[in-house]
């Protein structure tokens, strides 16, 4: 795994070795796989809060510094959004979405508190609808579907305007297109009549 963080036009380039020293030191969801993130750090003394804490919510762990925070989110396929040292010293939070439509970034009662957020651009989705390799079975961002194309990672949807997959909306009454699956899916939220997410309504007979 390798990841990059962003804070004040300063970069932090880990190596490979570093890495490795840091990996024996916790215990990683997908350890076995290569992951690339780019993190952007928000300012200290800020938190995450997600549109929809119910659906946004990954985990949480107890780490020894933001970096490794940053690793285990990384470490997820899942997590777009992380904060460390909000609630309690050394707690790592992991969180779906985006600091865009879906949470935002306010101040925290915590001054070493930060929230890191992982940065998306099209070079990572260039295998999309592409037939299936060796880089698509082992991406971050893009999984292989059933018709053995590369495709979106769960609760994430294809914009084509931008060539990126975006995070689905878990909110109610949230914007969609129809064309687009831009409602959680996983939450039974689909595009209803007037582009808004929600959930069928059977009809009785």
């Amino acid at each position: 795994m390798f990841f990059f963080l962003h804070n004040n036009h300063t970069h932090f380039f880990f190596t490979i070795f570093r890495w490795l020293f840091l990996l024996e030191t916790i215990n990683l969801t997908h350890s076995q796989e290569i992951f690339t993130a780019e993190i952007v750090l928000s300012n200290p003394g800020t938190q995450f809060v997600p549109a929809v804490m119910s659906a946004q919510f990954i985990s949480t762990a107890l780490t020894n510094s933001a970096v490794k925070c940053a690793m285990l989110c990384t470490a997820n396929i899942l997590c777009r959004v992380y904060d460390y040292e909000v609630l309690t010293p050394k707690q790592c939070r992991l969180f779906e979405g985006d600091t865009n439509t879906l949470g935002q970034i306010v101040s925290s009662s915590s001054p070493q508190s930060v929230v890191g957020a992982v940065q998306l651009s099209p070079d990572l989705f260039a295998e999309y609808g592409s037939p299936c390799s060796s880089f698509c079975f082992h991406s971050r961002y893009l999984q292989c579907g059933n018709n053995f194309t590369c495709k979106c990672m769960p609760h994430t949807y294809w914009d084509p305007s931008i060539s990126i997959c975006l995070p689905q909306s878990p909110i109610l009454g949230g914007s969609c297109q129809q064309n687009m699956t831009m409602c959680r899916e996983d939450i039974n939220y689909t595009c209803l009549q007037f582009n808004q997410c929600g959930r069928k309504l059977h009809e009785c007979f």
